[in-house]
């Protein structure tokens, strides 16, 4: 006979009941919401002025610290990898977005020398800081085999943070300015 869980309640002389269950059911999904990734994105952001040398790509926190940059508190909004054509962009301003049709993965805020980390699955997204209702992204990625451009795409490899230096130009107002200018 195939085994049922009346036998199996009696050969080891259990008693379950519904709520017994379900005690153990919540048990194990609060267990698992406590499960930490060991690898994500963690990085600086980093005032660029417009005379700036570039940095070097993916260096070390301690690196960039040394560099003796301004660093900015800010906030974070990571997507799932964004291609350019699923964002709609600020009017004459090629850096701003006004929406990303896109999974918004998480929002975290630096601290006051603009360092984040967060834990994230393995994955590739794309890093943004918002400032009012925009979003900024200054770094732009061309991938010639699917014809395609992301907006600052990160790689978050198992076991690994990815360490992303997210330059910010200028502000908002001074970006607007420039945009709608005469001159321009």
């Amino acid at each position: 006979p195939l085994p049922t869980m009346q036998n199996f309640k009696n050969k080891f002389n259990l008693k379950f009941k519904a709520n017994d269950f379900l005690l153990m059911l919540c048990t194990i999904l609060l267990l698992c919401s406590f499960i930490k990734y060991n690898q994500g994105i963690e990085g600086q952001v980093i005032l660029k002025k417009q005379y700036d040398m570039p940095l070097k790509p993916r260096a070390g926190f301690r690196e960039i610290k040394e560099q003796k940059k301004p660093y900015l508190k800010a906030k974070i909004i990571i997507y799932t990898k964004t291609n350019a054509v699923d964002a709609v962009q600020l009017e004459n301003n090629p850096t701003y977005f006004t929406k990303i049709n896109g999974q918004l993965i998480a929002e975290i805020e630096t601290d006051t020398l603009g360092y984040f980390k967060i834990e994230l699955p393995p994955g590739e997204y794309s890093v943004f800081i918002k400032e009012k209702n925009y979003l900024y992204c200054n770094s732009f990625s061309y991938d010639k085999n699917a014809d395609q451009t992301f907006l600052n795409p990160i790689i978050v490899d198992s076991n690994k943070f990815t360490f992303v230096n997210v330059q910010w130009t200028k502000s908002l107002e001074t970006n607007i300015k420039k945009a709608y200018s005469p001159s321009h």
